[in-house]
């Protein structure tokens, strides 16, 4: 779904980025990138309101994510999926360099090393939902 959004506003195609994601919703809701295409796409064609409200999601969610964790191993980020985990990365400036999935005790983490050598965790608790859509 991603790519496929990201080649439609590359190509200026506003209205099908915001049917391509708005079907795809309530699944990709609160997932900060889809909140930002969708902010992006309303505001190129002028509909301020409904941009607004998007990027207010896409913030809040990055800030739901920030507050779940510290990003280490005892205290990682919880997040749904991995494109969530990529969002709060950018937003924090971090360039990661690797990524690597973890099973521990039933739970999956995924775990980034940063451009840094810094090391960054994700819990996805019990489920792991990587990319459904």
């Amino acid at each position: 779904m991603y790519p496929r959004a990201t080649d439609l506003l590359r190509d200026e195609r506003y209205d099908e980025v915001i049917d391509l994601i708005e079907d795809l919703m309530p699944g990709v809701f609160f997932c900060p990138e889809a909140h930002s295409m969708l902010g992006y796409a309303y505001a190129q064609l002028n509909d301020h309101e409904r941009s607004d409200i998007h990027r207010t999601w896409a913030d809040l969610a990055v800030a739901a994510i920030q507050s779940s964790g510290k990003g280490t191993r005892s205290w990682p980020w919880r997040v749904l999926r991995i494109i969530d985990e990529y969002a709060l990365l950018r937003e924090r400036g971090m360039k990661p360099v690797s990524q690597e999935r973890i099973e521990q005790d039933g739970r999956i983490f995924d775990t980034h090393i940063a451009a840094d050598d810094d090391l960054h965790g994700f819990d996805f608790g019990n489920q792991c939902w990587f990319e459904l859509v």
